[in-house]
């Protein structure tokens, strides 16, 4: 994937007319959000989303477009777009794309295998997390959420300056919102868990929390 992502943006500044300079930045993100309900599934999504945007300078003019359509009539007209409003946009000598430098690596932002937890086990988590809420207090009478939500997102960005780069990360993490009460009062508390990926979630913290 990271590779598609660079060749999509290397094709769109393969284009850059004498004169010009051109970025373009490739982005991708898949995500999965599960919400439960009295111990059942109650929406299961999961989505891909793709996106290019791109910068044009010339004379000190900066214009910029984006396109979540990444057919190659999309990125022609994207780029033309990217041109026409960097010909009418007020001319600034720091308006320049900087130079290819040593950038030290981000470890640590993807967790190893990620891709490959089943959405069982994804969908697991929320009915843990609502049922450690539930059980957690004889007090509690409801949960009004419990849902999980993780995100891959991959970026590749590319210009004419001779910058060619790629960085990914996961994320994820799951929410309980749970109601309770002693005689007539009520209250309600939430409880959050993070990680980098769902095997790096404590729900059953969360769900006491």
């Amino acid at each position: 994937m990271a590779d598609e992502l660079l060749a999509l943006a290397q094709r769109v500044v393969d284009r850059a007319e004498p004169g010009e300079d051109v970025e373009a930045y490739a982005a991708s993100e898949v995500t999965t959000r599960v919400d439960v309900l009295d111990a059942a599934v109650d929406s299961l999504t999961n989505a891909t989303t793709r996106g290019v945007g791109i910068r044009v300078l010339r004379d000190g003019r900066q214009g910029y477009a984006h396109t979540s359509d990444v057919s190659e009539d999309a990125l022609e007209a994207t780029l033309r777009s990217a041109r026409s409003n960097a010909a009418v946009a007020t001319p600034d000598e720091a308006n320049v794309l900087p130079a290819p430098a040593e950038v030290p690596t981000l470890e640590g932002l993807a967790a190893p295998g990620f891709a490959d937890v089943p959405v069982e086990e994804r969908i697991d988590l929320a009915l843990a997390l609502e049922e450690s809420a539930r059980s957690a207090d004889g007090r509690v009478r409801g949960i009004e959420t419990a849902q999980y939500q993780d995100a891959h997102r991959r970026i590749a960005l590319v210009s004419t300056r001779g910058l060619a780069l790629t960085q990914e990360r996961t994320d994820a993490w799951a929410y309980v919102n749970v109601l309770a009460g002693d005689g007539d009062e009520s209250q309600t508390g939430i409880g959050l868990t993070l990680g980098r990926g769902p095997r790096e979630l404590d729900v059953e913290t969360a769900g006491s929390e």
